[in-house]
């Protein structure tokens, strides 16, 4: 059986600077992430 793979895009709001958006995506929605990991459900 293949392993499941998960792919994202992701883009930044408008007016979000290049180091803000570095911020919110590795502290915040990162330590969220890896609070919730993902299921797989059957």
């Amino acid at each position: 059986m293949p392993t499941p793979t998960l792919i994202a895009a992701i883009r930044h709001k408008p007016g979000m600077t290049h180091q803000a958006f570095l911020h919110y995506l590795q502290p915040v929605h990162g330590s969220l992430a890896a609070a919730n990991p993902l299921r797989i459900r059957r």
